[in-house]
């Protein structure tokens, strides 16, 4: 048996002759030499060309509309008048105008019972809210690997 260097093994016998390539190879090389050879005329038919810029809309500037500020003369804690004309868009200035001191002047703000103390029962019964537990699947996903 001959002694192979580890360069002969993975390269075939070493020596000045270069080895043929198969028809596999061959049609490699050359449809890469085709694409090399298109991609340099796409380069030279771009760099010859004029540069041509694409004309680009204008951007369109957002309408402020002022907002809405009612004007109309009402007293302090009388009900505001509504009978003109609204606003095209919510406007909290003209909405919450003069509304403020007509709920302090119905007595929104005071309690409905007149009770001494808090500690006191409320005359017409206990007020109470139901609301839902808390969503509690995250503990129910967490264990659910384990079980």
């Amino acid at each position: 048996m001959q002694n192979m260097t580890d360069n002969e093994t993975q390269n075939g016998p070493s020596g000045d002759q270069p080895q043929e390539k198969t028809a596999k190879q061959l049609e490699k090389e050359a449809k890469k030499a085709a694409k090399l050879d298109k991609l340099k005329a796409k380069l030279d038919k771009k760099s010859t060309a004029p540069a041509v810029q694409k004309d680009k809309p204008e951007k369109k500037v957002k309408e402020t509309k002022e907002s809405a500020i009612y004007t109309a003369q009402t007293a302090p804690g009388e009900k505001k008048d509504l009978t003109g004309q609204m606003p095209d868009a919510y406007s909290p200035k003209y909405v919450e105008a003069a509304w403020y001191e007509w709920w302090e002047k119905e007595g929104f703000f005071k309690p409905e019972y007149g009770r001494k103390s808090i500690l006191d029962p409320n005359p017409k019964g206990q007020f109470v809210m139901v609301i839902p537990p808390p969503n509690n699947e995250w503990s129910y996903h967490t264990m659910e690997p384990w079980m």
